[in-house]
């Protein structure tokens, strides 16, 4: 560790490659496995269906829906902004503007650069051929959003002229 702080400390060097016992998870997959596993204890799971109103009743809950209404011991609420209508929670919404672009270089490693100033963070998640995001840093603010993609996309492009924006959002 010594060691390697020093060497920060003496580069003028901007980015460096450094291998971590860090390894990134499938979400997808982790996703797959706990609802599969849930559902096997007895987790029961209603799609499509608003719900509108859960009221606490002896230890209980009466989850009422538009299709449905059930009751139940456990409730999850998994609805983002929407955890508001349900809980005393209060919720801060924040963004993370992303590109999807295409012409990344199969030599290209991910990184993700976080620190106080956006102009340092300039993140690449490289994908199969030759696929990638860029961005993701949180913003408070929607109109910021757009000037900080673009800036990140003209720095993407200065290091790589042939990229191409595929979306943004």
């Amino acid at each position: 560790v010594y060691k390697k702080v020093l060497m920060l400390l003496k580069t003028k060097e901007k980015f460096f490659d450094y291998e971590t016992t860090d390894f990134t998870t499938n979400s997808r997959i982790l996703l797959r496995d706990l609802v599969a596993t849930s559902v096997k204890n007895g987790l029961n799971i209603s799609v499509n269906n608003k719900i509108t109103k859960i009221v606490n009743i002896d230890n209980q809950y009466l989850i009422n829906g538009e299709q449905e209404s059930f009751q139940v011991e456990k409730v999850v609420v998994c609805a983002g902004a929407g955890t508001t209508d349900f809980t005393n929670a209060k919720v801060k919404t924040s963004y993370a503007p992303i590109a999807v672009i295409e012409g990344v270089k199969k030599n290209n490693n991910s990184f993700v650069e976080l620190d106080y100033f956006q102009k340092n963070c300039i993140n690449i998640l490289t994908k199969e051929d030759g696929i990638g995001l860029i961005g993701g840093i949180t913003l408070k603010d929607i109109n910021e959003c757009d000037d900080y993609l673009d800036f990140v996309i003209k720095k993407h492009k200065n290091l790589n002229p042939d990229l191409k924006v595929l979306e943004r959002y």
